[in-house]
């Protein structure tokens, strides 16, 4: 599995990039051991299987829909 980070903008002033990923990333529970600080100030977290994409965090909407093309250009995006 992937994990696609959204920062928000004060994390991005210190950090320089928008969109981060963690590729071959075990589970969900890795993510919030491994990765706490950057998901904290993630806006939104996609985590993406074999299978599907799903959010694993979204500030804004409470039962989001992934727009596939959206994730595909923040895939692109992503360092």
């Amino acid at each position: 599995m992937n994990a696609y980070f959204e920062l928000n903008d004060s994390f991005v002033e210190k950090h320089g990039n928008k969109y981060l990923v963690a590729h071959d990333v075990a589970d969900i529970e890795s993510i919030y051991r491994l990765y706490r600080q950057v998901l904290s100030h993630s806006e939104r977290v996609w985590l993406e299987s074999d299978l599907h994409v799903e959010f694993i965090k979204h500030r804004w909407i409470m039962d989001p829909v992934v727009d596939m093309k959206e994730f595909f250009w923040i895939k692109l995006k992503s360092v």
